[in-house]
């Protein structure tokens, strides 16, 4: 009795395997982790500089213009106009 196997399920010694090469190694296998090389101080400074000055930036430009943007206007209110009108002077009517 024969048995039909699904197309792409036959023996792994009939069809040619496509690996990667990051999937070289089995699950099982660690290999030791790759350490990055040492930064020069060169670049350890300039990076500093770089985080420096968008802060500086942002400290000295953004915020005064945040501020300023989003102030409410508070106009001058007339008050001896208002006082005048609550005593009736402003109606032109004589009492």
């Amino acid at each position: 009795m024969s048995t039909q196997q699904p197309p792409g399920s036959g023996d792994a010694d009939t069809q040619p395997s496509v690996t990667s090469p990051g999937a070289a190694t089995s699950g099982n296998e660690t290999q030791p982790r790759k350490v990055p090389p040492p930064e020069k101080a060169s670049d350890v400074r300039r990076r500093s500089h770089i985080i420096l000055s968008f802060w500086l930036i942002v400290l000295c430009l953004g915020l005064p213009i945040w501020w300023k943007t989003t102030t409410i206007y508070r106009a001058d209110l007339p008050v001896q106009d208002m006082l005048d009108w609550a005593d009736g002077k402003v109606c032109g009517h004589a009492m």
